[in-house]
């Protein structure tokens, strides 16, 4: 049975991506089986791995789209989450992918009368038993697509970085987590990542300030500033695939070890 991660802030410009495609790749790089869920209209994680498809795209067929995850939240079309999810150049690593037409999902989902936060858990509940792990990455929006995402999850994690907004984005969190626990009473916090860490005074100070906030705890894995980090996006893959040597993949893998553990 898969164990669900969800990787979220309100707040953009974070990390969040980053942080998924890199957990997602190192888990599975490590055996485990593992899906990443691009639930985020701008398609940054599908993009990442070269998957992403626009309307007029001249790589697809006319009329042979692929299926995405706008597919699979349109309850009309009843497609199977396992007819839309793509393999990676990844082994263990698949990928459900967002396309142009998911910016659509979230007014669509305003429609459904009862239930609109269930529907990701109901189509992703036939393929739990096929990996270990579901990544999924998030819009930077409180919104019905964020909701569906926490509802599936077990856990949550926060990527963060330590400026004079942090505080105010997990403030947030944890009264939209509240409402959500009601639907979803076995989500729990993973805690806070600081992620872009640079060692300057002012920094250090939003560092204490994250370490020290007791509702949302920081982790104690810190993901450094690193050039390699972005390389490894230009390159469309994981760090630790560019380069292991690196800060980025000493950092990230640390952070799985850390996530591993918390997790049992």
């Amino acid at each position: 049975m898969a164990t669900t991660i969800c990787v979220m802030n309100q707040k953009g410009g974070v990390g969040k991506t980053t942080t998924s495609v890199n957990v997602a790749g190192i888990l599975a790089t490590r055996g485990f089986r593992v899906l990443l869920v691009d639930n985020d209209p701008q398609g940054s994680a599908t993009a990442y791995y070269d998957k992403y498809y626009e309307k007029d795209d001249p790589a697809v067929p006319q009329g042979m789209r692929p299926f995405s995850i706008y597919d699979v939240y349109n309850r009309e079309n009843t497609v199977p989450v396992s007819e839309a999810i793509r393999k990676t150049k990844i082994a263990s690593l698949c990928l459900l992918p967002a396309d142009y037409k998911f910016k659509y999902t979230n007014g669509e989902l305003f429609l459904i009368q009862s239930g609109k936060e269930f529907v990701l858990t109901d189509a992703l509940e036939p393929v739990l038993e096929s990996y270990d792990y579901i990544i999924i990455d998030c819009p930077p929006a409180d919104n019905n697509l964020t909701a569906n995402a926490l509802v599936a999850a077990n856990y949550i994690l926060l990527p963060n970085i330590a400026d004079a907004n942090a505080i105010k984005s997990i403030t947030s969190m944890i009264a939209m987590i509240k409402n959500v626990k009601r639907s979803n009473p076995r989500l729990k916090i993973l805690g806070t990542l600081i992620t872009m860490d640079e060692k300057t005074r002012n920094k250090a100070a939003y560092k204490r300030a994250l370490f020290n906030y007791t509702n949302f705890p920081a982790l104690s894995t810190v993901i450094r500033k690193n050039t390699r980090i972005a390389e490894a996006i230009n390159n469309q893959v994981p760090v630790h695939v560019y380069d292991l040597g690196c800060t980025g993949a000493a950092d990230y893998n640390a952070l799985v070890d850390e996530l591993l553990s918390k997790m049992g």
